[in-house]
């Protein structure tokens, strides 16, 4: 049995876990949230599992691969090292199925000590998220690059990994708790700030000022490669890299989005007393979205051939035919799930806010939740940036050196750091501390995916941009 097969079963006890929780949101029975928990626990062991089985299968590669570069067979403690040496987090789809498992560790551990409605709704939801960008990613298990053979890369992405499930986490437990705050926080503001939130997610994802400068929603271009889909790369390039595409139709309707976004939500913040606006601009506003969101799905579901026009097409490799797909865009599309998805979230604070504020807990219990989870993270961050650094003199000669990942992982240690300080500190706990710790889910998503995965900077911690 391979380690995809565990992986598997237990996204698809994730998946009925979340209609489960579902389920109860309209029927509270007990017996409904028990079912729930147990099967998420279930599957977060099969998880665990297959995480295990796929550490001995790089494990066995990379004994055979050191077999036959020293030209002997390896015994004893030699045998262990090497053994044990590729853990199963080293590239961009064991990475995301880590950053799964994390977070379903940090929603069952809010679970237990907490019982936080809808927390454990968002945290599948995410986690599922991220099972799916790794199910577009390359699974082959493939022997570890120098750089990478190092222990440091135990303790360093253990922590990393949950630091940032646990500010995930910490950020809906914020939002949660500024949609049950209505005696400090205003709904249309809250609606509104949402709104503009969203316009900001949405421009990143289409490339920034790219997007309105071209008019287009640019996506990489794919060829099949035997029996595999692989980029198509540029080989204009001093470095090789995807070449990229507009996706027909989207442009324009991501721009129109954007700017809806941002005038609704400038709208709803001055409106604030009536009611209708509030309502009809929020439904105008998903609607879109949610209209972009099936046109872009309709487009890679399509595969259509696609034709890149005059020299440039002598200069792609491999040769076509060449085509889009969901794989073109993996990492924007999740962003794009997740704009879909505070949209969601804002429609049922507004529409229906009975689902939503009568089943949350207290204020002082979520912000103490939200507490409790972004120290982790700081704490695990401090650990990250550490640890970071001792491995870059390991491997590269130098403990710092501004890569933009790094940057990011300051950053993100740096919004937590103002969190703390913000409470314990300066006591502005409330919707102010709570305000930054949604802001943190942002700057997660800029030093994780904006930076692992090349779309807003590269570097040396780059995987998805080749």
């Amino acid at each position: 049995m391979h380690s995809t097969s565990f992986y598997n079963l237990s996204t698809a006890g994730y998946v009925v876990s979340l209609a489960i929780f579902a389920l109860h949101v309209v029927n509270t029975r007990r017996l409904l949230l028990r079912a729930g928990i147990l099967i998420v626990a279930l599957s977060f062991l099969v998880q665990t599992a297959g995480m295990v089985f796929r550490w001995a299968e790089a494990g066995f590669l990379e004994v055979i691969a050191a077999e036959r570069a020293v030209g002997q067979t390896l015994f004893g403690w030699s045998w262990f090292v090497v053994f044990t040496q590729h853990p199963p987090w080293s590239n961009l789809y064991e990475i995301m199925i880590y950053m799964s498992w994390g977070i379903i560790m940090v929603t069952l551990a809010c679970e237990l000590r907490w019982q936080l409605a809808w927390v454990r709704q968002m945290g599948i939801i995410l986690a599922l998220l991220a099972l799916g960008m790794a199910a577009l990613n390359d699974a082959t298990i493939k022997p570890l690059v120098p750089a990478l053979k190092s222990w440091w890369i135990m303790i360093h992405v253990i922590s990393a990994s949950i630091a940032y499930a646990a500010g995930a986490i910490a950020a809906w437990i914020c939002l949660f708790a500024l949609m049950k705050d209505s005696d400090r926080v205003k709904k249309s503001t809250l609606i509104g700030l949402g709104l503009m939130a969203v316009a900001l997610l949405l421009f990143a994802l289409a490339g920034g000022p790219r997007l309105f400068l071209d008019q287009a929603y640019y996506v990489k271009l794919l060829a099949h490669a035997g029996d595999t889909v692989v980029n198509v790369m540029d080989m204009t390039k001093e470095k090789a890299a995807s070449y990229l595409v507009p996706m027909p139709g989207i442009g324009i309707l991501m721009m129109v989005i954007i700017v809806a976004h941002l005038v609704f939500g400038a709208w709803v913040i001055r409106s604030s007393n009536n009611a209708n606006a509030k309502a009809w601009s929020l439904l105008l506003c998903f609607s879109l979205l949610f209209l972009v969101m099936l046109l872009v799905l309709w487009q890679d579901l399509r595969a259509a051939p696609f034709a890149v026009q005059g020299e440039m097409a002598h200069h792609l490799l491999p040769a076509g035919p060449w085509f889009i797909s969901f794989k073109s865009h993996p990492w924007s599309l999740g962003l794009l799930f997740i704009a879909l998805l505070i949209e969601v979230m804002l429609m049922i604070y507004l529409l229906w806010p009975k689902l939503l504020i009568t089943r949350l807990p207290s204020v002082p219990l979520l912000e103490s939740a939200a507490y409790k989870a972004i120290s982790l993270s700081f704490f695990l961050m401090t650990v990250v940036l550490i640890t970071g650094a001792l491995w870059a003199h390991y491997a590269w000669g130098r403990y710092w050196a501004w890569d933009p990942k790094e940057t990011g992982a300051l950053a993100i240690w740096v919004t937590y750091a103002i969190y703390l300080h913000a409470r314990r500190t300066a006591g502005l706990s409330g919707p102010f501390s709570s305000v930054i710790g949604v802001i943190g889910f942002f700057v997660i998503i800029v030093g994780f995916l904006g930076v692992n995965l090349g779309l807003f900077a590269g570097g040396l911690h780059t995987y998805g941009n080749s």
